[in-house]
């Protein structure tokens, strides 16, 4: 999709819109003036875009939906490594091993009851993007 924004500056950005609204700028204009683009977006959040001047004031807007899960104990870092195997649970906090507790992954249901793995990337906060996959 395209959208018009005057006065954005850069060339490309990034930003990932939580379900609450707020809004992470990854990469380019900091200022507010992202908020203008991320509305052409037709995807309830959370979603990450990506935004690419084409001309002028006029930009292309791609969005695709991300699983977010939000940690109430911070365990620390940018990236969680995980693997449930079913009986114990193996965590790599920016790739040093660590006895963390994790226990919204276990009560989270996009997590299944079997064994899986999972990257969790620090977003914000307590927020966290998370890639699963069931093993």
């Amino acid at each position: 999709m395209t959208a018009v924004a005057p006065g954005v500056e850069g060339d490309e950005a990034a930003a990932v819109v939580l379900a609450n609204g707020d809004v992470v700028i990854e990469h380019g204009d900091p200022g507010d003036r992202l908020g203008s683009l991320l509305e052409a977006v037709r995807l309830d959040p959370p979603y990450r875009a990506s935004l690419r001047r084409l001309d002028g004031d006029t930009w292309a807007v791609g969005a695709n939906r991300i699983d977010v899960v939000h940690l109430a104990d911070d365990p620390g870092g940018e990236q969680i490594d995980a693997v449930w195997d079913g009986a114990e649970l193996t965590v790599r906090v920016d790739g040093t091993p660590r006895l963390v507790r994790l226990p919204e992954l276990g009560r989270d249901r996009r997590f299944g009851g079997g064994p899986w793995a999972a990257t969790l990337i620090r977003l914000q906060g307590s927020a966290w993007e998370a890639e699963i996959h069931p093993l």
